[in-house]
Formats: C-alpha cells, structure tokens, sequence
C-alpha cells in the first residue's frame, strides 16, 4: 500500500456523439452567426443565457455546452464547470457566450 491509496481516484470520460468538425471559426462575425444558432429565438429575451462552444486545434466547432440559465437580471457562472467541460470535451480552445437581457 503507498500514500496514494487513501485518496479517490478521479477519472474523466466523454463519449463523443459526432466525430465531424462542423464550422471553421475564422472571424467573430462566423461565431455570432454560429452562436446565433444554438439560442432559441423565442426564449432569448426573458432570461439569460451562458454557453460555451469548443474548438478543435483546427479551430472547428466541434460542440457546446449549456453552463447556466438565469433570471431576467443575470446568470450564475461557475467557472470550475467550464474547465471540467472543456476537459472532458478534449477541446483545444472555447469561446465563451453570454447572451440576454
């Protein structure tokens, strides 16, 4: 037995559901269309939203992540949630989102 047997082991997993890059980000003007996307245009105005995409190092889309949902004055970002998604997504870069009222 050693010293680190006392502690709990830690493991990430993702389980990817596409392997297809989808958008090559080259300017922001291509993120805020991409971003554009992922927001429901018919809730958009009553709460605030946070969001993350990830990118590969080819700078593709390769996915994103719903961080929170607030009320109508703000939302709740908890960044040890962004890393552990950017982690378990195996991303090489993220653009972060944060869109309402």
């Amino acid at each position: 037995m050693n010293q680190f047997d006392q502690f709990a082991k830690v493991e990430l997993k993702y389980k990817p559901s596409a392997l297809l890059p989808s958008y090559k980000v080259s300017c922001s003007e291509g993120v805020y269309k991409r971003a554009m996307a992922i927001f429901d245009d018919d809730t958009i105005s009553y709460y605030e939203e946070f969001k993350i995409l990830f990118l590969n190092r080819a700078n593709y889309i390769s996915g994103y992540f719903e961080v929170s949902k607030g009320g109508i004055s703000g939302t709740v970002v908890d960044v040890r949630l962004i890393f552990q998604a950017a982690l378990l997504h195996n991303a090489s870069s993220i653009i972060l989102i944060q869109y309402g009222m």
